[in-house]
């Protein structure tokens, strides 16, 4: 039986001193006020510490010692909330058994880190079995682009309980559970109790926001750390920081019993395999983007969880349960998505929520496991929806009774029905005699003993859905936390629900509680049971092979249950009971396993028999004893050589050195043996002849993955292609002899394989079988084959399937082929030459280099180069070179055997075009002159001289003497007049067009500050202005200084408008046109390291050199209206253009 906390238990939180008092019996007392005080003092187990209530600010905080469970050491606020903490004030946890409860952080600034539990930046000192409760958070604000976590969970066992965080305004977890310093130990942090509101959305944070979880378990490169947090009866409201409430980046990580009300996002499985969630409520309340569990990552499982007025508004990722179509394997440290397989989603209900089951095809692996038992009803578009056809087909449907609108699917595990909901309080059950009741059968008993509200279900004819309305026994012990549950049992005792500060703490009741054991085996034994208290108590049993110890107590503590040996053939039952004062009684119930005869050994056998394993790698070894039903299942393994290879308690072979090794496997019952003979093999450093080589392949290619990836000698590309089976050919090129063929797989999965070989392309011949193969092909440590000498020029593989993988993808990263020992002798590369030795390049051109390797019979003719400065000129695997930006760089090939080189210099320049007066001393024709001030002073750049005609209008003519691409022009007029005029271009001299029109100018012309007009660029050798009249001078002379034009000459390089636009660089940039702000945001941001915003000339207005956020704003608020071109600089090297206007 099990024993669950309800809502109310969780005051035991809140009694403060008087119960630990009574725990640290031996302790001293001391009051402090202040960081300095504390930090002081030299704290043993028991002793308790009260700090003085009062304001105080920019405290450090040291907090440290060695407690122990019955004693721990206490440091506590003189009354709960009464310490405020603000300014940069921040605490540093680091010991065994510390315990901290009632401070109130209260606004404060500067801080990344608040409450850290281990020593003020250690790696090595941390928290173990410490406790932070009834403290409260409001409002620690650090300004962007910084983060703020308010707690950092490092070291073991660590508690974060009865604590409210409230209004989180700047970017940063709540909590982070952080697992970077884990190494092999468990972290087992248990985060209960706590209320979360008021997470303010970060999408137009500039940084970091995607960082601003409620709560986040890890990060993407430690997810495989068996991390065990329970993060259980919290309380989320208005959570809004991101579109994901919960992230979970590791793995075997439980969340039970909580709610989360009208918060946008969702219950997070990011990262890490094996999460438990169970009897959470999502009140969506009609919130946008709510949404419930997103689903990545393998062996979770998803039980009596409810949904109610979920809103995705058209987000793909916050949906009721959303499916995520994977990427990458499990237990890996990439931030892709990991492929969702063996997963359970069973006995949940939803309810009026948008796309309910929705399939995400972020990528494209088929998520696998089962969908069993499920009650839904929503008007709010299909039920099951998304990528039905293509990620949605790997899921097995059962029991499944869905109504209200379009199913979306057609499957025999689902009903179309309505279970006829209606309210009960907030939320809306089925019928206790509608299609849901006794439907669920008792497949799934032992997995779902329990309903939503803890309520037992019975062992057969379960009801379909989170409640079990028709045959429940027991108390509701679980509904949906509410506002008014804060303060009195979530949260901070000091705090209500909408974070302002209670007059009096929270009233605690009398109670008593009890933790559960587990079944006890025949054999007997002791098993300790947790009483929370603040009474008195007893305990009493019912048999006489049970015992108990203590027999009686007051407050909170242990007790430990006794069981002796069962002899009968039967299981047997028994009951303990705890008796308080004035609070009703508690029961333990007792179970122990009957006695079975034992069953002895008759043999064991090992597999494989053999294996060849390269240096470095492992292989697992299964044992099987005999009879399969032997009472003493246990062996032991020994190696006959660790120097060549070891053997783990499991059976798992490490490859040590070059030899070979018999692995032996020994029953404890009898002494029976079998063996394995483990061949171990270095990768061979002679040459691989598949390499670079003519390769085809079966199947569609994964994108880029296709087969040439498997021969190009790069272990980080890979050739992957949907279903089994699948083969690649190699084409050596000529008849080779061979025997040895080495493969390394994706991810080191175990791949089943032949490989096969022809010297005619029509008829093979199997050489290696791997068709039972259980060896990864690690980078390190490939699956090496040798076999006879065999004439081939064309090599097959063919994959078959994989051991443990159980995903559909062919994924194999390198092929390599050897010759054998009876072969010709490979001929040696002695040398290599690149020409061009040197080229000029324009920025944006490329040139293709060519490689020679001497001699021409060279058997390995494989090059790879490299660039001595790629922020200049990059170049590709085949030799192709890019200009990037003005400078020198040096390209330098590098043959795969030998190493010989040879380079090539590159010289990049700027193609930007000079801009200059080009009407500079140019012949000019006037309609009218002054003799004194003929039409050649307009252009002799002395603004002492002038042009001057009587009369309106009159105009002059520059003949530039050839043709000229110009974009701008200046006037300086005599006496600073403000004269009113049109300039004209022409490249023939008769057919003109308007290139500034100036007819009702106002402004003045002088000469510091010529009236200047740019237009777009236009080819023209005559330039005319004709002037009509001015503005203010009521005179008749026409008179300018200076007519300037400026440009260059036709012909000159001008940077053209890219083809690509914003969705195939992977960054969207907007508004379009840009105004004062442009807004770049990346679809992933890692990819791109710095950008430049050039005019059309190439000249480059705007730089930036750290692209480190998803989202990014760069202000254009000086720029002339035109057009832009915005080069992006990839961290591979490469470079996006795309046009932007203005």
């Amino acid at each position: 039986m099990k024993i669950f906390f309800r809502k109310s238990s969780f005051l035991l939180m809140l009694v403060g001193a008087t119960m630990f008092s009574s725990l640290a019996a031996f302790g001293a007392e001391y009051t402090v006020s202040s960081a300095g005080q504390l930090n002081s003092l030299s704290l043993s187990a028991g002793d308790i510490v009260t700090w003085t209530d009062g304001t105080y600010s920019n405290q450090d905080i040291t907090f440290t010692g060695s407690g122990t469970q019955s004693n721990p050491i206490i440091l506590k606020a003189e009354t709960p909330g009464g310490v405020i903490l603000n300014g940069s004030s921040k605490l540093n946890i680091y010991g065994s058994y510390l315990i901290v409860e009632g401070f109130f952080w209260d606004g404060g600034e500067g801080e990344s880190d608040h409450v850290e539990f281990r020593k003020s930046g250690s790696s090595t000192e941390f928290a173990n079995n410490c406790t932070i409760r009834n403290c409260g958070f409001d409002n620690l604000y650090t300004p962007e682009p910084n983060k703020s976590r308010w707690i950092v969970l490092h070291g073991t066992n660590n508690v974060v309980e009865n604590c409210s965080f409230v209004n989180k305004l700047s970017a940063g977890a709540c909590i982070l559970v952080e697992l970077s310093y884990a190494g092999s130990s468990t972290p087992g942090h248990s985060i209960r109790s706590n209320y979360f509101y008021n997470i303010t959305p970060k999408d137009n944070f500039s940084t970091n926001s995607g960082d601003c979880e409620a709560i986040r378990i890890g990060v993407s490169s430690y997810q495989s750390v068996s991390a065990q947090v329970l993060v259980e009866g919290n309380y989320f409201k208005a959570a809004d920081g991101e579109n994901e409430i919960i992230t979970n980046k590791s793995s075997d990580n439980t969340f039970l019993h909580n709610t989360f009300r009208n918060c946008r996002g969702s219950l997070v499985l990011r990262h890490g395999a094996r999460a438990h969630i169970e009897g959470n409520f999502f009140l969506g309340e009609g919130k946008a983007k709510s949404g419930g569990i997103r689903v990545s990552d393998r062996d979770h499982v998803i039980i009596n969880n409810y949904m109610q007025g979920l809103n995705n508004d058209g987000d793909v990722w916050n949906n009721g349960i959303t499916l995520v179509g994977g990427g990458e394997s499990s237990g890996g440290s990439g931030n892709g998505y990991q492929n969702v397989d063996n997963i359970l989603v069973a006995f949940n209900t939803i309810y009026n929520s948008d796309d309910p089951i929705h399939y995400n095809d972020r990528n494209s692996y088929d998520p696998t496991g089962v969908i069993a038992y499920n009650l839904v009803y929503s008007t709010n578009g299909d039920i099951v929806s998304g990528d039905i056809s293509g990620t949605g087909q790997g899921m097995t449907y059962v029991g499944n009774i869905f109504g209200g609108s379009n199913i979306g699917i057609s499957d025999p595990g689902i009903t179309e029905g309505d279970a006829n909901f209606s309210a009960v309080g907030e939320i809306y059950k089925p019928s206790s005699s509608g299609i849901a009741a006794n439907a669920a059968g008792s497949t799934y008993a032992n997995v779902v003993d329990l309903d939503i509200e803890g309520l037992t279900r019975p062992n057969s004819n379960m009801d379909v859905g989170a409640h079990e309305v028709s045959g429940a026994s027991g108390s509701i012990a679980y509904a949906p936390i509410t506002d008014g549950d804060v303060g009195a049992g979530v949260g901070a005792c000091f705090l209500d629900a909408a974070g302002s500060v209670l007059s009096a703490c929270g009233a605690v009741g009398d109670y008593l509680t009890v933790s559960s054991v587990s079944e006890f085996t025949d054999a007997g034994g002791t098993q300790s049971a947790a009483i929370s208290s603040n009474v008195s108590w007893t305990v009493t049993d019912n048999q006489s092979w049970i015992s108990v110890s203590p027999t009686s107590g007051s407050g909170s503590g242990n007790i430990d249950i006794t069981v002796n040996a069962n002899a009968n053939t039967t299981e047997r039952s028994g009951t303990v009971t705890v008796s308080g004062v004035g609070v009703p009684d508690r029961t333990i119930s007792i179970t122990q396993a009957r006695y079975v005869a034992p069953v002895n050994v008759t043999g064991v056998s090992l597999s494989p028999g053999s294996a060849t394993v390269g240096v470095g790698g492992s292989q697992q070894l299964s044992a099987t004893v005999s009879p399969n039903d032997a009472t003493n299942q246990e062996v032991t393994y020994s190696s006959s050589n660790t120097s060549v290879a070891t053997v783990s308690g499991s059976g798992l072979v490490t490859a040590v050195a070059e030899g070979s090794a018999t692995i032996t496997v020994t029953t404890d019952d009898g002494g029976y043996t079998d063996t394995s003979i483990i061949t171990v093999s270095a990768p061979s450093s002679e040459t691989n002849l598949a390499l670079n080589k003519s390769i085809s392949g079966t199947g569609t290619p994964d994108g880029t993955n296709v087969p040439a990836n498997l021969v190009d000698g790069d272990v980080a590309t890979r050739w992957s292609v949907s279903g089994f089976p699948q083969s690649a050919t190699v084409d050596l090129g000529a008849v080779f002899t061979i025997g040895r063929t080495e493969l390394t797989c994706y991810s080191d999965r175990a791949y089943q394989f032949i490989v096969e070989g022809s010297s005619d392309g029509s008829t093979y011949t199997q050489i290696v079988d791997r068709s039972g193969n259980t060896t990864p092909g690690a980078d390190s440590s490939p699956i090496i084959d040798t076999f006879s000498d065999f004439d081939a020029r064309y090599v097959r593989i063919t994959v078959t399937g994989a051991d443990v993988y159980t995903g559909s993808w062919v994924s194999l990263t390198e092929l390599r082929v050897f010759a054998g020992e009876g072969g010709p002798e490979p001929v040696a590369v002695t040398g290599v030459s690149l020409t061009p030795s040197s080229v000029t390049l324009d920025e944006g051109d490329t040139q293709q280099l060519t490689a020679s390797v001497s001699p021409s019979n060279a058997t390995n003719q494989g090059v790879t180069y490299s660039s001595s400065n790629s922020l200049v000129a990059t170049v590709n695997s085949s030799g192709l070179v890019t200009a990037v930006a003005e400078g020198t760089a040096t390209i330098t090939v590098t043959t795969d055997d030998g190493g010989h080189t040879d380079m090539s210099t590159v010289n990049v320049v700027d193609p930007t075009p000079t801009l200059s007066n080009v009407a500079l001393n140019k012949s000019v024709t006037t309609s009218n002159e002054q003799s004194t001030n003929p039409g050649s002073n307009l252009v002799d750049d002395d603004p002492d001289s002038r042009w001057s005609a009587s009369g309106f209008p009159q105009s002059a003519t520059i003949d530039l003497g050839a043709n000229y691409t110009i974009s701008s022009t200046e006037v300086i007029c005599y006496g600073d007049r403000a004269y009113q005029y049109i300039i004209e271009a022409s490249v023939d001299g008769s057919s003109y067009s308007t290139i500034v029109d100036r007819s009702s100018n106002t402004t003045g012309g002088s000469n510091a500050s010529p009236i200047s007009d740019t237009f777009t660029s236009i080819n023209a050798r005559y330039v005319k202005i004709t002037v009509s009249g001015a503005d203010v001078y009521s005179g008749s002379w026409v008179s300018l200084e200076e007519l300037r034009v400026f440009g260059y000459a036709a012909g000159a390089r001008v940077l053209s408008s890219p083809e690509l636009n914003d969705s195939e660089v992977g960054v969207s940039a907007y508004p379009v046109p840009m105004s004062d702000v442009l807004t770049l945001e990346f679809e992933d941001f890692s990819e791109f390291v710095s950008l430049d915003l050039m005019d059309m000339f190439g000249r480059i207005q705007l730089r930036n050199r750290d692209i480190n956020s998803k989202k990014m704003t760069l202000d254009v608020y000086g720029l002339s209206d035109g057009v832009y071109l915005l080069r992006l600089y990839k961290a591979d090297a490469t470079t996006r253009v795309i046009r932007i206007v203005k």
